[in-house]
């Protein structure tokens, strides 16, 4: 999300740009700003979001010489990095570009890609972009191509002759406090035939680099561990404790010189690599290849009438190409990696594809380091063990503690994908899908080289938000019921730090903010915004990011719907399901603080009854897996069929890994047979789930690569005391569990546990009373009404560190569930309450949902209807404080979580205006009362956050 600076929505889809500019590498970007700068109306387009990926994906280091030209930016990174010319530091530059776009005046549209083209009088007009939402179209009166292979110019002319690199050069950085030698050295790589090896110094005192030079067509990812094999047999005890910080994401392509590009229409130039008819080598000659591309448009026509094809459907592409496969598996990250894997080991023709350029995901491109829970087992044990295998290379001591090496993981899962003969499409995101009577006949990708028709029998959707389940008609949820936010995303990164004279090094992964996932303009203000939270004015060798992490972290998009779906009571109560197919286990792990928000369930579980963080597991049963109305599609990612508050547990990566080898043998078994995802012999896939472990029973803790899950968190549901017990436990301090477990056993305990309201033991009083309100029972509006009066605290508000968001006082409680159960007594006291000036954002939202609720549950009377408009004008006449915040906080004080790990915290521009909840909150309490919404809401309609700005279209603004 945006930070407090007031910025309005414009859709990128709804204008006309002077100039649109294909590619965010270092001709794109020089493209871009230099148009900026000239006062045209700008749009940079970029399938990944990697500005400057040669500096921050490739990391290459050398520039070359500088122009004039370059040195306008290349001092703005030496400036903060007092490195001199001709070296900039990777993640640095990166982060650079990325504030120089988020302050100038132009547009960034990531995630999409070019698919077909628009003409208008013989000048390109329009171009259909692939992105997250199916196919746009973008328009602009001018174009530039400065995609690494000339995307958009193959759509124009699709004989175009493209120049192959004559080389791939990767890098490998190294670290430690102190090293021996500064001197280059050439090393002896006798793995790597046609390669050349050499071991660097860098301009950071505590790094040193490899680089490794290759053909044009060699596998740059399976490279690296013959290259690091070279390197510490040949320099020894000088590299000992040398661990790697970061590798190349990307090799750097150098081209010779070729005949320059083909024929194009007046307004388009093209400046990409693969075209240029001059060798291309250097960071500044891709640099002014932009540039020059830039002042070429100069004196050339533009196209009119671009208005003119917004009234027409999106153009589709003219003749993609074709390929088939018996499987087809969309999205290559956590689990789509092992789905495609278990689906070509079992004989599957399998062809899979990720916009990412290696697999992994999360894992290995979003900077998530180590597993968090869950059950070890099956495929998944044979990556962690190629992974262990390959951390002696990577991290020879325990600088990473007991979490896994990203290019440790990347390295292991190529390997694994290139056995199983899985064909993998790199660079490739899907945009729509053709089916026929509940079946995916076919998904539309927008590859490297152009679009493409994927055939497939039997699917895989591994997209993380169900994508290829959403364009095939699946119903789905987005979002939380309260505002439609959905779980905080992070943009992770690599950082240093110094302890006892060792350096060591780890991921920065704090809630950057929200984000609709299935949304690309959305995506990129996300992007945009999170990179620039870890900014800073100077850098040092310790005090530095070594790498960005190319996916931004996503934990929560669509929730498809399912053949079951799975809730917190199956997680609670330890579920067993007649179609098994694995095991979860976890905590509940929900980030929110604002749970006025989250469902009443969700409110009392953590507020009421303090179980956040509680121990959840379950059998993962089969028809999870399975969307409703599609006959051949499984879920291999955290789309799968869960509610609201199940989500928070089953979405870590040992659930994705479980569930993506699942449907890979699923799929291949049904392909094997002809038959569709329900008729999968379960008996066979329970066979082969148990030949390779999958179905084991975890005996004890597996902490190689981070927390796991253990049998005893499987206890069985009749290891659970009964009601008796339960309601004896009301009494005491610790009684949650016991809470939960009455609410969930219903309404017909409701005369024993109004028995409990009596003053003979406050503790059991004031539980039952919680519970009576969850329930919807009046009764226990007196109790929590005088909780208001008195801004009664309770016994354990305020002990030392508990778990963020997870309590609030009493009286915000009884707030909460007054919104349950209250009757038109409470709203004297409500309204009273409305009048505090002081009242923190929170607390006010919490006020004016307990209006609505009871103004939609009880006829009001004229007094009663006008002494809540009051209310509500009051609530929203003064600024509340906390309201520009962090977004995982105390919602009492506003305390950032992170506030006692400094080394992880963010800049200060992680905060940003929640404002607009409570807007939110009164506009639905307004039409509840058939009143006009406040005015001040209309300006969330085009607020620059896409979930701001449906929550309010959604209420009818």
């Amino acid at each position: 999300m945006e930070s407090q600076r007031r910025e309005s929505f414009y859709s990128c889809f709804a204008q006309v740009f002077d100039v649109c500019v294909f590619g965010a590498g270092y001709a794109g970007f020089a493209a871009a700003m230099h148009l900026a700068g000239e006062g045209k109306r700008t749009l940079l387009v970029d399938l990944r979001g990697d500005v400057l990926w040669e500096s921050g994906r490739a990391f290459r280091t050398a520039t070359g010489p500088w122009t004039p030209a370059f040195r306008w930016f290349g001092e703005r990174v030496s400036n903060s990095t007092g490195i001199a010319e001709e070296w900039l530091d990777g993640a640095i530059s990166e982060l650079t570009a990325n504030e120089l776009l988020r302050h100038e005046k132009l547009q960034v549209l990531y995630y999409a890609a070019p698919v077909a083209v628009e003409m208008e009088g013989g000048l390109l007009a329009g171009v259909t972009v692939a992105t997250k939402g199916g196919a746009r179209r973008v328009m602009a009166r001018q174009w530039i191509d400065a995609t690494e292979t000339g995307a958009l110019t193959r759509l124009l002319a699709p004989q175009a002759k493209l120049k192959t690199p004559e080389r791939l050069a990767i890098s490998i950085h190294l670290q430690q406090a102190r090293w021996a030698g500064a001197s280059a050295v050439a090393v002896d790589a006798p793995d790597l035939p046609g390669a050349h090896v050499t071991w660097t110094p860098s301009k950071w005192a505590n790094e040193r680099i490899v680089t490794v030079d290759l053909p044009g067509g060699a596998n740059w990812i399976a490279a690296l561990v013959p290259a690091l094999k070279a390197v510490r047999a040949g320099l020894g005890g000088e590299i000992t404790d040398g661990f790697v910080s970061h590798s190349s994401f990307l090799p750097y392509p150098i081209y010779g010189a070729g005949v320059g590009g083909p024929a194009l229409p007046e307004n388009v130039v093209a400046a990409s690599p693969a075209l240029a008819a001059g060798a291309v080598e250097s960071l500044v000659e891709r640099h002014t290849l932009g540039r020059d591309a830039a002042l070429a448009l100069d004196g050339r026509p533009a196209a009119q009438g671009c208005e003119n094809l917004a009234r027409n459907p999106v153009c589709e592409p003219d003749d993609p190409q074709e390929c088939e496969a018996q499987v087809g598996v969309a999205g290559l990250g956590v689990g789509g990696a092992l789905a495609a894997i278990a689906a070509a080991r079992e004989g599957a023709r399998t062809v899979a594809f990720d916009p990412l350029p290696f697999a992994g995901g999360t894992a290995t491109g979003g900077g998530i380091p180590s597993y968090y829970w869950g059950v070890a087992g099956g495929l998944q044990d044979e990556l962690d063990a190629r992974m262990a295998a390959l951390m002696p290379l990577f991290a020879p001591v325990a600088v990473w503690g007991k979490r896994f090496h990203h290019d440790a993981r990347r390295v292991a899962l190529d390997e694994m994908l290139r056995a199983a003969g899985v064909q993998a499409e790199w660079g490739a995101m899907l945009y729509s899908v053709e089916t026929n009577h509940g079946k995916v006949e076919a998904g539309l990708i927008a590859g490297p080289d152009g679009p493409m028709r994927l055939r497939a029998g039997h699917w895989i959707d591994a997209t993380g938000d169900g994508d290829l389940a959403a364009f095939a008609g699946a119903k789905f949820h987005l979002g939380r019921s309260g505002d439609g936010c959905l779980h905080a995303y992070t943009q992770s990164l690599g950082r240093f730090r110094l302890k006892d004279g060792q350096l060591l090094t780890g991921t920065v992964n704090f809630d950057s903010g929200y984000v609709d996932p299935t949304d690309s303009e959305d995506l990129t203000r996300a992007r945009m915004t999170g990179i620039g939270q870890h900014c800073y004015y100077a850098y040092n060798a310790v005090r530095r990011p070594t790498w960005i992490a190319p996916q931004i972290g996503l934990r929560q998009g669509r929730q498809i719907e399912t053949d079951y779906r799975l809730t917190i009571d199956d997680l609670l109560d330890r579920r067993r399901f007649e179609d098994c197919v694995g095991l979860t286990g976890c905590h509940y792990d929900n980030h929110a603080a604002d749970y006025e928000f989250e469902s009443d369930d969700a409110c009392f579980l953590t507020w009421g009854c303090g179980l956040r963080g509680a121990r959840t597991a379950c059998e993962i049963p089969y028809r999870l897996l399975i969307p409703k109305g599609l006959d051949n599609v499984w879920l291999a990612c955290r789309a799968v069929g869960v509610s609201e508050e199940a989500h928070h547990s089953f979405r870590m990566h040992r659930d994705l890994q479980r569930i993506g080898e699942v449907c890979g043998i699923a799929a291949a078994l049904a392909a094997r047979t002809g038959c569709g995802s329900r008729r999968v012999d379960y008996g066979e896939l329970r066979a082969r789930l148990e030949k390779s472990g999958a179905l084991k029973m975890p005996s004890a803790a597996d902490e190689r690569f981070g927390r796991s899950t253990v049998a005893e968190h499987f206890a069985p549901p009749d290891q659970w005391p009964g009601v008796d017990v339960w309601l004896r436990k009301l009494g005491e301090a610790d009684a949650g569990r016991a809470m939960w477990g009455l609410y969930r056993t219903g309404t017909s305990l409701q005369p024993r546990v109004r028995a409990l309201l009596t003053p003979d033991n406050e503790t059991a009083l004031w539980n039952a009373t919680l519970i009576l309100a969850a329930w919807g029972d009046d009764a226990a509006e007196p109790r929590l009404t005088q909780a208001v009066l008195t801004r009664e605290a309770g016994p354990l508000y305020g002990t030392p560190n508990p778990p963020t968001g997870a309590l609030v006082p009493h009286w915000w409680l009884a707030v909460a569930m007054l919104r349950v159960c209250g009757t038109n007594r409470c709203l004297p006291t409500l309204a009273d309450l409305a009048r505090g000036l002081d009242l923190p954002l929170n607390i006010r939202t919490l006020i004016a949902q307990a209006f609505e609720r009871v103004a939609r549950r009880s006829p009001l009377s004229a007094a009663e209807r006008g002494a809540i408009e009051d209310a509500l004008i009051t609530l929203i006449a003064t600024p509340p404080a906390h309201a520009v915040t962090v977004p995982l906080r105390d919602p009492v004080t506003g305390q950032d979580s992170h506030a006692k790990k400094p080394w992880r915290l963010a800049s200060p521009n992680v905060r940003e205006d929640y404002t607009w909840q409570l807007h939110l909150a009164v506009a639905r309490a307004l039409k509840a009362l058939s009143l006009p919404v406040q005015p001040q809401a209309r300006r969330f309609l085009d607020d620059p956050r896409a979930i701001v700005r449906r929550a309010f279209e959604q209420l009818g603004v």
